[in-house]
């Protein structure tokens, strides 16, 4: 029992010692496979501005540098359905940090995104499924807004599952739910000045077969020295060529202020002048209405004038036509009249003979007669005369009558005619007048539209001031990074540190219990053996041939415990220990077993167990034969129980046989005790293990680091800290502690004054008005 004993305790020793040794290991061996096969950066490069072609042309120069690839970050909330998650979106890596495709095809165009594979499973998030990207003002780093998940990936960079070791994001509560990746060509390159935010860097020289080793730290921080000493002159460059493309937009804008107000003052004078116009026409209409007024009243004057003369005339003549027409009729009468005393004096001369006496007074009667008819003709020539001058004078008077209404005619039309136009040159006028006070007020509201477009401009161009000044004073180097500071790596670290600091402290609790074990069961052995150790030295054995005898079967005991130590930590031990070290990384470890460890610590164990069985027979050695076969050693104990059986005489006769025989064989009864409460350690620890060290990571994140949003500021500027604090309290904040970063926010200090450009042109011309 004694053996099997010593064996057990050994070979759990070596097994918790190097199977968890081995587990470290075994994900180190992982991690770095997984880093070779899809190219893990050496450095990474991050640059508020971002680096030009000129930059990374330069990084390509330097000794030790193999491949450079540039790339963009940017931080943005992604909806999915009807929920919204934080996500750190960066471009796809084609040579460097490749990926380990799960499902689907990687992204090639503007609109095709891939998901880190554990995030969006846990999310519900599947290939082919569409995702919005909600875009802030002045903050479009894609050029598209809606993408289709073409590929779940895994990436080196992010090795671990845990998405506190993703870094924080400067926008929301600062945790980043998901990773996702474009193609470098989906992000906008005015939004980034032609320059990239990212740029990794990867060296063969820097190959090692273990690359979490200090000599690839020194290594990897030499190179590191190197970038930084160029990324501190080309960092200047670049800033400066902000600041003189941030100078040259704002001295730009300045100019296109300066001809806004000299616009709006020529616009001012415009309508000032288009008004004066507009007075002008208004006073001209009012005066052609009163000429109008005036035109129609001396028209109804000289129509009603001229038509009552030419009403008179036509009466005049109707009397002058009647009067004529009257002597006409009695010139008739008196040609009548002349007729009928020509045909009588005609009568009379037929039948009177002027020779004859007695016709003397018809004869003298006749003559009377023929004078009488000859003053009727000259009295009808007269008349006839008369009459045809009354003709003539009445036909020249109709004439004149037709004349007169003709040109009377001719005048109301011409007068008509001259209202006519003069009404319409006014409504005319008027319609223009309308039509120039429209677009006076036309005029008027662009030209305050265009001095509110002027006051935002100028409010535009102070905020690129302040921003380009603020570009002046926030002068960066490059952050340079190296693995050391990435999160999946750190975690391993961490994790492989764990397990270093748990697999020396159960192995020195099971080596201390074990040597316990060992030395009880050895001075138990040679106690019950101590009158064979006298024979052998009555029959001439010196004490060191004995103690090789009893070494040899330490040796032997702890050979067999080794070499079943080995086997339970390659077989068991790291089948327990690495699914849960691996359970929280994208990497498929398999056992590892180092001979070199298993033999020193071999050696080791051996060491001590053989020091322990020297220093358990060594007691009994020193004492001679005599003694030894005397028994006076084995008699010790009888002598403790007859002193204690006083003490314990009173205590029932049970009790005494177990307090008798606990004393009678006290070194087992403590080794018993010592391998009960290793083995209670043992449980305890490795229950520990399987439980709380994955669990670790979430606790310190969400309990004790944890927050809901986060402040960026300037601390170079003065008294930015207790403005910010003072503003944080006055909004009921409960708790905020000021924590300086640097590497985790540069990536998202995109300083963007520059892309304001101001031009402004007023839509003004002056106004015509008549």
């Amino acid at each position: 029992m004694s053996f099997v004993s010593i064996v057990i305790f050994v070979a759990l020793a070596v097994a918790v010692f190097l199977g968890i040794g081995w587990s470290g290991e075994a994900l180190k061996h992982a991690a770095q496979e997984e880093f070779n096969s899809n190219s893990l950066y050496d450095l990474e490069i991050e640059f508020p501005y971002g680096l030009t072609e000129s930059d990374i042309d330069a990084l390509r120069s330097l000794e030790g540098v193999t491949d450079v690839e540039a790339g963009q970050v940017a931080y943005q909330f992604v909806k999915h359905g009807d929920t919204t998650y934080l996500t750190r979106i960066a471009s796809c890596g084609e040579r460097i940090d490749t990926f380990t495709l799960v499902s689907g095809s990687l992204p090639t165009g503007d609109k095709e995104i891939a998901l880190e594979a554990h995030a969006a499973a846990q999310r519900g998030i599947s290939v082919g499924d569409t995702v919005h990207v909600q875009v802030e003002e002045d903050k479009g780093y894609l050029r598209e807004s809606d993408f289709t998940v073409t590929a779940l990936v895994e990436c080196p960079a992010e090795i671990s599952i845990m998405s506190t070791t993703w870094g924080s994001a400067p926008i929301g509560d600062g945790s980043i739910d998901l990773l996702a990746w474009v193609p470098y060509e989906a992000f906008s390159s005015d939004a980034y000045h032609d320059g990239s935010t990212v740029v990794k860097v990867r060296s063969n020289a820097l190959r090692m077969d273990n690359e979490f080793s200090e000599d690839y730290t020194t290594a990897s921080k030499e190179l590191q020295t190197q970038v930084e000493e160029l990324g501190s002159r080309l960092a200047k460059d670049r800033h400066q060529s902000l600041v003189d493309e941030g100078q040259s937009k704002v001295d730009e804008g300045q100019r296109a202020l300066d001809d806004g107000y000299a616009k709006i003052a020529e616009g001012e004078q415009a309508i000032a002048d288009a008004e004066a116009q507009l007075a002008s026409g208004q006073q001209r209409i009012s005066s052609g209405e009163a000429q109008l007024v005036s035109a129609k009243s001396l028209y109804a004057a000289k129509k009603s004038s001229g038509r009552a003369e030419l009403d008179e005339a036509a009466e005049k003549l109707d009397a002058g036509w009647g009067e004529y027409e009257k002597k006409a009729g009695e010139l008739d009468e008196a040609f009548e009249a002349r007729d009928a005393l020509a045909a009588l004096v005609e009568s009379m001369e037929e039948e009177i003979d002027s020779s004859d006496p007695d016709y003397q007074e018809e004869l003298i009667e006749l003559a009377a007669m023929k004078e009488q008819l000859a003053a009727m003709d000259e009295g009808i020539d007269e008349a006839s005369s008369q009459l045809d001058a009354a003709l003539l004078e009445l036909e020249e008077g109709e004439q004149q009558y037709q004349a007169g209404e003709e040109e009377y005619a001719s005048q109301i039309a011409a007068a008509q005619s001259k209202i006519d136009s003069s009404t319409a040159q006014l409504e005319s006028g008027r319609s223009e007048l309308a039509s120039g006070q429209a677009e006076l007020d036309q005029k008027k509201a662009e030209l305050e539209d265009a001095k509110s477009q002027v006051a935002e401009k100028d409010a535009e161009l102070s905020s690129a001031k302040e921003k380009l000044q603020d570009l002046k004073d926030a002068e960066y180097d490059w952050v340079v990074l190296t693995r050391s500071a990435n999160g999946g790596v750190i975690s391993i670290r961490e994790y492989v540190d764990i397990v270093g600091r748990l697999r020396i402290s159960m192995a020195l609790l099971f080596v201390f219990v074990g040597l316990f074990v060992c030395y009880s069961a050895i001075s138990r052995l040679v106690l019950e053996t101590t009158r064979q150790i006298g024979v052998k030295k009555a029959m001439g054995m010196t004490s060191r041939e004995i103690t090789m005898m009893i070494l040899m079967y330490a040796v032997f005991s702890v050979a067999i415990g080794i070499t079943l130590g080995i086997v339970l930590a390659a077989f068991v031990v790291e089948e327990i220990v690495l699914p849960t070290l691996t359970s929280t990384f994208y990497v498929t470890a398999e056992r590892w077993w180092s001979p070199w460890g298993a033999t020193l610590f071999g050696l080791g164990e051996l060491l001590l167990i053989v020091f322990s069985a020297w220093a358990a027979c060594r007691f009994v050695l020193k004492h001679d034969a005599v003694h030894l076969l005397n028994d006076s050693l084995t008699s010790r104990t009888s002598r403790l129980s007859i002193l204690l059986r006083h003490v314990v005489g009173k205590l029932p006769i049970y009790t005494q046989i177990s307090v008798n025989n606990l004393l009678h064989d006290s070194r087992r009864v403590l080794g018993t005790i010592v391998g009960v409460a290793g083995c209670t350690a043992l449980v305890v620890c490795a229950v520990t293990l399987n439980n709380d060290v994955g669990a670790g990571i979430g606790i310190q994140y969400r309990d004790i680091y944890h927050f809901n949003e986060i402040v960026t500021l300037d601390t170079s500027k003065d008294n930015a800290v207790q403005d910010i604090q003072r503003q944080v309290n006055d909004c009921g904040c409960d708790t905020s502690v000021p924590v300086f970063r640097r590497a985790l926010l540069f990536r998202c200090l995109m300083v963007r004054p520059l892309r304001q450009t101001l031009w402004f042109q007023p839509s003004l011309s002056p106004l015509a008005v008549r």
